[in-house]
């Protein structure tokens, strides 16, 4: 069976990070680009690379944008840790990134591959960059699938999620570029939750990737219950990547969505139009609303235990 090729874009980030090593485990992981999210550019370019040195990845890393469109401050230190990746991480860094433009690198492997499926887990903002660079470029794709915004409620403000809200205005360039964007939203993956017996299991496996993200997980459930969050943690971003590998996992309806520029309280909002009467051409997302969580689950312990790809 042919492995998707995936390119995943990303802002590590605790789950990040474990999207890295699903998507090593069932995809083709042709690459890895960062953008500026949860931690600053520099931070997020280094966790990167210190999660395929762990792992022994050999996909390359490419640097991205350090600011959103509109630039601001905010990130998600509070969650995921001043560096992003919780605790300090004792590792002495051996890989490098193979070049600062991502978005250059994204445009130019488009147009010479036209297999590759692209997984932004982060802010869009690499994406929106390459479609202004090149308005073909979504329509190259493979496929183009975010973990991103909220039909019921955000995680930022009541209303927007995360990496939604921190570039609206590439995220509303993505879902105007006239594809159809597989979209994984916080409703679908607040219900893949880690506990205490995966960290458990991670530590039971004894491998460097299971011990790397027991240690994740063990401080995303510290920072977790100081913001009144009753578990570990929910694994987000490997959501996305297993949506690509295994679309049959998840609960995909066709939507319109909008996202909310102007709103005084509603800023970065996805607006899903879950009406009936929404023509099919007015489409431009499949929203994800439900999940086989424990197999989801599962799945990604695997990867975390051995990244390598799975036979």
């Amino acid at each position: 069976m042919t492995r998707a090729a995936i390119v995943l874009d990303c802002d590590p980030g605790l789950d990040d990070a474990v999207a890295i090593l699903v998507a090593s485990r069932y995809a083709d992981l042709v690459a890895i680009t960062t953008v500026n999210g949860n931690v600053s550019l520099d931070k997020t370019t280094r966790n990167a690379l210190v999660v395929a040195q762990v792992a022994g990845l050999d996909a390359p890393v490419h640097a991205g944008s350090a600011q959103p469109l509109v630039p601001h401050s905010l990130d998600a230190s509070h969650i995921h840790g001043e560096n992003g990746l919780g605790a300090d991480i004792d590792i002495a860094l051996t890989r490098r990134v193979v070049s600062d433009d991502a978005v250059g690198f994204l445009v130019e492997l488009v147009k010479e591959r036209d297999d590759i499926h692209l997984v932004a887990v982060g802010p869009l903002t690499n994406v929106a960059l390459a479609i202004r660079r090149d308005p073909r470029f979504a329509s190259r794709l493979r496929s183009l699938t975010i973990m991103g915004g909220a039909a019921c409620g955000g995680n930022v403000t009541p209303t927007a999620e995360f990496n939604i809200f921190i570039d609206p205005e590439a995220a509303a360039i993505v879902f105007d570029c006239g594809v159809i964007v597989r979209t994984i939203p916080l409703d679908l993956t607040k219900h893949v939750i880690a506990h205490a017996a995966h960290v458990d299991q991670l530590r039971a496996a004894d491998t460097s990737t299971s011990r790397f993200v027991a240690d994740l997980l063990v401080y995303y459930g510290r920072i977790g219950a100081t913001v009144k969050v009753p578990t570990l943690g929910a694994l987000h971003d490997p959501c996305a990547v297993l949506a690509v590998t295994n679309p049959e996992l998840f609960g995909l309806v066709p939507r319109h969505v909008d996202i909310e520029l102007d709103g005084q309280h509603t800023r970065g909002m996805t607006v899903v139009d879950a009406r009936r009467n929404v023509e099919p051409a007015d489409q431009n997302a499949l929203v994800g609303y439900s999940v086989d969580a424990s197999r989801v689950l599962r799945m990604i312990v695997d990867a975390s235990i051995d990244p390598r790809p799975a036979t």
